[in-house]
């Protein structure tokens, strides 16, 4: 593989989160990272923050829960789960599993859990700092390794996506001492590294998910310390092979859909050309790596990793 230099440096980092508007495909730009890591020798881990479990169809996978799934060499995944998350955080504190089943495993935990504003997401944030700390020994090693060399997380979307990232300052201004402020600022410390932590931006070439994605990449430079990664625009419309087919006025009924089908696709194209300009004008400081539209869809593995050459040069 020779990736381009912007994806080499990105992966020489520890946790990349993927984020954008609902819809916009960042689950596929997920894979095909994880993917693209993996075939580049690095270990990967996939992160999914309590979701319904949308990589494990795409790899032929088991469900995926909150241990990790090997879903292929050099690659993993897990989809975290916020009541796990709390179990995982609550024994480190007591230490005894006993105490712990019999206090915290009940409905008012789990409502707790679902009530308290942020409390998930703090969970699931720690839960990821854990992740990037932990550390491995190699084959006749005496020394240790970072257990993943690089972590992906399938972050949520816009809006609920930055009020998590939010989540470790609050908490960490409000309680000042103890375990929750260690690892508020321990979360706080790996989102403010630069050289470990980095945000990448998946959008459309339409209107709404550009403009939404501008609002988005306001905010976070505003409310957050996280440094900017390339843009991937996904989906655009390739350039059709013959943009004017002179169709006969009238064709048999099964083959009028066709003309329909050209029509559109060269409807499509013009709008995705036009917002692909407007992006390079919102966001000139962004390296951007356009994902064109496939038409046999992106449901299977081997249909993510033929966009590899998209990252490459």
């Amino acid at each position: 593989m020779n990736l381009t230099d912007t994806i080499q440096h990105l992966f020489t980092r520890r946790v990349l989160f993927i984020s954008g508007k609902g819809g916009v495909g960042k689950t596929t730009v997920s894979a095909l990272l994880g993917i693209a890591a993996a075939k580049n020798g690095k270990r990967a881990l996939i992160v999914e923050m309590n979701s319904t479990d949308r990589m494990a169809p795409v790899f032929g996978a088991p469900q995926i829960g909150h241990k990790e799934v090997q879903l292929q060499e050099n690659l993993w995944a897990i989809n975290l789960s916020p009541q796990k998350c709390f179990e995982e955080y609550a024994l480190r504190l007591i230490r005894f599993s006993a105490i712990y089943k019999a206090f915290f495993e009940n409905e008012y935990v789990t409502n707790f859990l679902r009530a308290a504003p942020g409390l998930k997401e703090f969970l699931m944030l720690r839960k990821i700092d854990m992740l990037e700390k932990e550390q491995r020994y190699k084959s006749f090693s005496v020394s240790r390794y970072p257990k993943y060399d690089l972590i992906i997380v399938d972050a949520p979307a816009t809006g609920h996506g930055l009020s998590a990232l939010e989540v470790p300052g609050v908490l960490a201004a409000v309680t000042r001492v103890g375990p929750l402020y260690v690892n508020a600022r321990s979360i706080m410390d790996l989102l403010a590294d630069h050289e470990k932590t980095i945000f990448c931006l998946v959008t459309l070439a339409e209107e709404m998910p550009v403009a939404e994605s501008q609002e988005y990449v306001n905010d976070i430079r505003k409310r957050t310390d996280l440094s900017f990664g390339p843009m991937f625009v996904n989906s655009v419309m390739p350039r059709p092979e013959r943009m004017k087919v002179d169709f006969p006025d009238t064709l048999p009924a099964e083959m009028e859909p066709f003309r329909g089908y050209h029509n559109l696709s060269r409807e499509r194209f013009y709008l995705n050309k036009e917002y692909v300009r407007e992006i390079e004008q919102r966001f000139p400081d962004f390296i951007k790596f356009i994902i064109p539209f496939q038409f046999h869809g992106l449901s299977k593995k081997e249909h993510i990793a033929s966009l590899i050459p998209v990252l490459e040069e």
